[in-house]
């Protein structure tokens, strides 16, 4: 999962990173897959930050000597940079729903970082 084919590589396959669709026969723009490069790397970031967040930080506090202090040195901000990247899953996923992920995501993602 979350890997791109040779096919999708060069723009021939139907489906790109993570099955975003492209469109119907047209071969895949350098933006598309570029947009489907980003949902791929989000994917697996946010893969590696749940890891962090609810394996290795809970076993780390409760099974190694390890002080408060160090423990929060090594995993600052993991939790919130976790919860962030579920958000942007969720905004990834509900732009594929709506078939919307190639036209809208640059608006979307500027609306998600602005506050």
């Amino acid at each position: 999962p979350g890997a791109t084919s040779a096919a999708a590589t060069d723009g021939s396959a139907a489906r790109g990173a993570e099955g975003v669709a492209a469109p119907s026969a047209a071969p895949l723009t350098e933006r598309q897959k570029v947009i489907n490069e980003f949902v791929s790397t989000e994917a697996k970031y946010m893969a590696s930050l749940k890891a962090m967040s609810e394996t290795y930080s809970p076993q780390m506090m409760h099974s190694i000597d390890v002080s408060d202090d160090e423990h929060s040195k090594v995993f600052t901000n993991v939790d919130e940079l976790y919860a962030a990247a579920k958000d942007m899953a969720a905004l990834l996923a509900a732009l594929r729903e709506r078939d919307a992920l190639y036209d809208e995501l640059g608006s979307e993602l500027d609306a998600f970082v602005t506050p």
